[in-house]
């Protein structure tokens, strides 16, 4: 068989020997520490020649660290590489993340390769951490490459929590050479080859009836390759090897669609590629991937965007920021999100349906549309619609949460599913023939910038298969309540369902199985819409695994029908539970405001997971106590003491023998980080439930836990101060300790007045339960109370004069400006008496000046909407004027504002991508409740 052979100059190749330094080779534990997070418990030791590290969780999550000191100065391009397994007791396949860390001699600033929800290989595998990987974490360098470094970290942190054995073997440090740009076309063929065979020219092409075999000149790391089709074969394999005699597959494509192809191979190695098929075909050109390309999933779906024509993919994997909202119920613990562009993400990292006309010769999608319609149910109900138009034709793209019973409230938990509704309509004069196409793809709603928690960006659909009753997505179902007229799925390598969907039909095959994990399928039905008409089509998959499947029709009349009547039945449910709380009954041209009460409201309650109040259902899937204190106001303020109870009685039990109460707590447990703010927020939680319901058997319940984290507040003061010189100490005298709990001080911990002030409000509420019941403890935590006050008191004139500044300053050792976290000295601390005399109204006045200058000259990059706090402190300050227009300028910043949702981060470029935290931001949501409230009344 005769073998064409290219020479391609792709990658830099791997040095002929390179000099490896063996940093450990498993047979020196005593050379780790191990520095497991409270509650988890790592034994580290020598197993068969490798290191064995036995990881237990217990009944919580948090990480357990192995630490190695090493003295490495690190050149430009390099790689750690080393070999790994891990196993549970139970034989189930471990996923936890996995991070390597390199932290600097100083022992204070972090770079890391995180793996999230990495799944630890059973068997001995070999793995590489290379420059490329590693990002800058935290600390005082605030980026850049890492340099010196003093120490290496092999991490386990909770995903699945349990028990879990990992064995590490053969850590190395490989120096690499500089890396050149890749040149991806063929510079020399052997005789025969024309030389302009794969320039990309479809009036020249090469034939595939015969294998071919790309040299790149020395083995090298590669992302794949793209192949252009001008007549695609049946199939063909993609093949791999660093001799050119032994082969290995990297990927077979079958039935691919033609044109461009992309065909992934994440963290290839190689020196030959070779292309065979089993008929002929004929290819315009190849080009070799970058490793870069393919690095994740994420990473190929923005590499193939940036090759496809605008709005074949997200706005979000094109370099542009996306907006979405959530839809869900109260206390259920899954929801699903609705972007802006009408794409619907069916659950939490998953994959998300997409749907387009095609009419007229042409795909009609969110990018053709000439405009774009966002709603909520009778205004602010948190049933989310995106409306499309083009020309007389539209799509109505609308998502809520239900169950095939029409429950809703508590009934809903573990049943409810997800009902997406498309409604197709006519709005011409004359009869139209269009085909609805619903693509289900494989990335979410929530975009690549997001980070924390659930990462965004690809969802991972490894076996997609499609029937008559809609898709099997990994063993989930989307259901198709009435039968398509055409269905299919494809591999990502075979062109993704999106090529299909471009010629208005679907993918050739009913199963898809896809290495990449990035399959695609779609669903088409072709609709007959008289002048005027509107036709509905129906899709369902579940939230739960026990939801109950919803029953099919013959017609889409009947469909509509039914999703109908559950649409009805969940906004009755919705508008019942938020009439229930406090109502705003403003004039008209305030219906804006007062919609977006009720949004924010309801939000609230579709974040929560049960009774644990959360920020969010993606980024912020987790409890903290700071969040949760300062929501369970806004609560109790809007008429919804219920759910601030069940909060307390929810996290009340996770503070520890100590007093000491956790900052956080997710699904796996408590996050032990110290966090000082904490004790005085539960303090005061549960305080502020009485105060607002009056109800004695809840503050006698509870006040075990108040006093026991006004204990550990003095606990903390009582700790010998380590972090000053002694000619510096007046500032820090009865302080707590430096944390991190103030966002601001990641990178170091500080002495953070946000964490003083919390503290006073500990005690003062501890003193207010304990006098209120009566206990025996009332007169001394009185006067542990003043005694607190005093010191604060003491503090801040001091910390003032050190820096020379005349505002509250945010923490003792920077000085710094942060009017919104002294805003809480006015609500709920009410502190006056401890500030120095005039300090508070000038470090507003100060606000308000750049508050007004950035409002009018537009210069400004992001900001985050914590600040509706402050609309709150100048009306209590006797500013109302100032607060109303501060209050206009953060409304302007809800995107879509039509769905009332504020993010974490707002930016002043719509849409430069930076991470937004979760929309609808239920902290933020709460900051804003408080704000409108204090524009009506407040205690004063």
């Amino acid at each position: 068989m005769r073998v064409w052979i290219l020479t391609l100059l792709a990658l830099v190749a791997f040095p002929a020997a390179a000099q490896e330094r063996v940093l450990d080779d498993g047979t020196t534990p005593e050379a780790w520490t191990a520095a497991p997070s409270p509650g988890v418990a790592l034994a580290i030791s020598e197993d068969a020649g490798a290191l064995r590290l036995d990881v237990d969780f217990g009944a919580g999550g948090g990480y357990a660290i192995a630490r190695r000191d090493v003295a490495l100065d690190l050149p430009a391009h390099y790689a750690f590489r080393y070999r790994l397994r891990a196993e549970r007791p139970d034989g189930a396949a471990t996923v936890q993340d996995l991070e390597f860390k390199l932290v600097d001699t100083a022992g204070e600033s972090v770079w890391w390769h995180n793996r999230r929800a990495f799944r630890y290989p059973a068997a001995w595998t070999a793995l590489a951490t290379r420059d490329r990987h590693v990002s800058f974490a935290w600390g005082p360098r605030g980026g850049g490459p890492p340099t010196d470094v003093g120490s290496l970290e092999f991490v386990v942190t909770a995903v699945e929590g349990g028990r879990v054995t990992v064995w590490l073997d053969d850590v190395t440090l490989e120096p690499l050479p500089d890396v050149a740009s890749p040149a991806t076309r063929p510079v020399s063929r052997t005789p025969g080859a024309t030389a302009d065979a794969l320039d990309g020219n479809p009036e020249t092409f090469w034939s595939v009836a015969v294998p071919f075999v790309v040299d790149l000149g020395a083995r090298r790391e590669l992302g794949g390759v793209t192949l252009d089709w001008m007549r695609p074969p049946a199939s063909y394999t993609v093949e791999l090897s660093d001799d050119g005699e032994m082969w290995r597959s990297g990927q077979t494509v079958e039935r691919p669609h033609g044109g461009a192809a992309f065909v992934p191979m994440p963290e290839a190695e190689s020196r030959y590629l070779r292309v065979t098929a089993d008929a002929d075909g004929s290819l315009t050109d190849l080009a070799v991937l970058p490793v870069e390309a393919t690095g994740s999933r994420t990473a190929t779906l923005q590499e193939a965007a940036r090759r496809a024509a605008p709005g074949v993919w997200p706005r979000s994997f094109t370099g542009e920021q996306m907006y979405w909202t959530v839809v869900g119920q109260d206390v259920d613990d899954n929801e699903a999100l609705v972007g802006e562009d009408g794409h619907v993400e069916t659950r939490r990292a998953g994959p998300s349906l997409e749907a387009s006309l095609f009419a007229d010769g042409r795909r009609l999608g969110w990018h053709e549309a000439d405009t774009t319609l966002h709603t909520l149910e009778a205004g602010g109900l948190p049933l989310p619609s995106v409306e499309h138009r083009w020309g007389a034709l539209r799509v109505r793209t609308s998502a809520f949460a239900s169950d095939t019973r029409g429950a809703t409230g508590e009934d809903l938990i573990g049943k409810s599913g997800l009902l997406v509704t498309y409604d197709v309509s006519n709005d011409g004069p004359a009869r139209r023939d269009v085909r609805l196409l619903v693509a289900l793809r494989p990335f979410q709603v929530n975009p690549p910038p997001q980070f924390l928690g659930t990462a965004g960006g690809a969802a991972e659909v490894r076996r997609l298969t499609v029937s008559a009753t809609g898709f099997e997505v990994d063993g989930l179902p989307v259901v198709a309540l009435v039968r398509p007229d055409a269905a299919g799925v494809a591999t990502f390598a075979q062109g993704g369902a999106e090529a299909w969907v471009a010629d208005g039909t679907v993918p050739p095959t009913s199963t898809a199985d896809d290495p990449a994990g990035l399959a695609s399928g779609a669903l088409a039905y072709d609709l007959t819409l008289e002048a005027g008409e509107t036709q509905t089509v129906v899709l369902w998959t579940p939230l739960h695994e026990g939801a109950d499947r919803p029953p099919t029709f013959s017609t889409h009349a009947e469909a509509a029908t039914f999703a109908e009547s559950r649409r009805a039945i969940t906004a009755a449910g919705w508008a019942a539970r938020l009439d229930a709380a406090a109502q705003i009954h403003l004039p008209p041209s305030q219906a804006d405001l007062a919609g977006t009460v009720r949004t924010v409201l309801a939000n609230l309650l579709i974040n929560r997971d049960g009774p644990r109040i959360q920020p969010g259902s993606r980024s912020y899937d987790r409890s903290w106590i700071r969040d949760g204190a300062l929501t369970s106001e806004a609560l109790l303020r809007f008429g919804l003491p219920d759910v601030a109870e069940d909060f307390a009685r929810w996290y009340a039990p996770f503070q520890d023998s100590t007093g000491f109460v956790p900052c956080c707590v997710g699904r796996l447990g408590a996050d032990w980080t110290p966090e000082h703010d904490s004790h005085g927020q539960l303090a005061f939680l549960v305080a502020e439930i009485f105060r607002t319901t009056g109800d004695r058997a809840f503050l006698a319940e509870m006040w075990p836990h108040v006093r026991a984290a006004a204990n550990a507040i003095d606990s903390l003061r009582a700790l010998p101060l380590a972090t000053a010189r002694p000619d510096t100490l007046a500032p820090y005298v009865g302080l707590l300790p430096a944390s991190i709990s103030h966002e601001g001080y990641s990178a170091r911990p500080m002495h953070s007045y946000w964490d003083g002030l919390f503290g006073l409000l500990g005690l003062k509420d501890a003193a207010f339960v304990a006098a209120t019941l009566g206990a025996p403890e009332a007169a001394d935590l009185a006067r542990r109370r003043d005694a607190y006050a005093a010191d604060l008191r003491a503090s801040y004139p001091a910390a003032m004069e050190r820096r020379g500044i005349d505002y509250l300053p945010g923490s003792v050792e920077l000085g710094d400006f942060d009017p919104t976290s002294v805003s809480v000295a006015l609500d709920p601390v009410d502190a006056g008496d401890v500030l120095p005399a005039g300090a508070l109204e000038r470090t507003f006045e100060r606000y308000w000046d750049f508050f007004v200058r950035r409002r009018d000259t537009d210069v400004w990059n992001d900001y985050t909407p914590y600040e509706w706090r402050n609309v709150g402190a100048l009306v209590r300050l006797g500013q109302p004027e100032r607060a109303h227009e501060a209050a206009r300028w953060f409304l302007s910043h809800r995107r879509p504002a039509a769905w009332h949702a504020f993010a974490e981060v707002v930016g002043r470029d719509v849409r430069r991508p930076r991470f937004l935290g979760d929309i609808p931001h239920g902290w933020v949501g709460s900051d804003f409740l408080r704000a409108v409230a204090d524009l009506f009344a407040y205690d004063d």
